[in-house]
């Protein structure tokens, strides 16, 4: 009895699993409002966010 108990509950997380990579991957495809992206245009989106008033997500890295 606990054996079967054992596998129920693997199984139900096994499940839970794969729908939620389902949901994951069927989500990955679409365009998101706040997704960040790199641009090309820098000064341009720059005066694009203070003319609308959103804020800006710098992100500063270098390669030494």
């Amino acid at each position: 009895m606990k054996i079967n108990r054992i596998k129920i509950i693997l199984i139900l997380i096994v499940l839970a699993l794969g729908v939620i990579y389902a949901v994951s991957y069927i989500n990955s495809g679409r365009e998101s409002a706040g997704k960040l992206t790199a641009t090309s245009d820098p000064a341009g989106k720059f005066a694009k966010a203070v003319e609308t008033g959103k804020p800006v997500f710098l992100e500063f890295y270098g390669a030494t």
